[in-house]
C-alpha cells in the first residue's frame, strides 16, 4: 500500500475529517496554513509523526495533539498517522 494523502489545507477550524482503510504506509494529513493544532485519532494503535519528527505511539480510540503552531514551525502543518497492523481509519481535527 501507498501513502494515504489527506488533504485539509483548505478546510476551516473545528473540522473533523474521517479516512478510511488507511494501510500500514499511513495517512499525511496535511493541515490549513497557520492552523493552531491538528489532533489525530485511529480505530487501532499505531504512530503518528510532525514534519521531519520521529515516531510517537498512538493509542487507539485517544484523541492525541499531533500538531501544535509555534514560531518557527511550517506554515504548513502534516502529519503522518500509521497504524501497526492492517488496515484501519484515521481521524483527524482541524482547530
Amino acid at each position: 500500500m501507498a501513502v494515504t494523502p489527506v488533504d485539509l489545507s483548505a478546510v476551516v477550524g473545528g473540522t473533523t475529517s474521517a479516512t478510511a482503510s488507511v494501510g500500514t504506509d499511513g495517512a499525511l494529513i496535511t493541515g490549513p496554513p497557520r492552523c493552531a493544532a491538528i489532533y489525530v485519532r485511529a480505530d487501532d494503535a499505531g504512530t503518528f509523526a510532525g514534519g521531519d519528527g520521529d515516531d510517537v505511539p498512538l493509542d487507539a480510540d485517544v484523541w492525541t495533539l499531533a500538531y501544535q503552531q509555534s514560531p518557527g514551525l511550517s506554515s504548513s502543518p502534516t502529519v503522518l498517522v500509521k497504524p501497526s497492523t492492517g488496515t484501519t481509519t484515521v481521524y483527524a481535527r482541524v482547530v
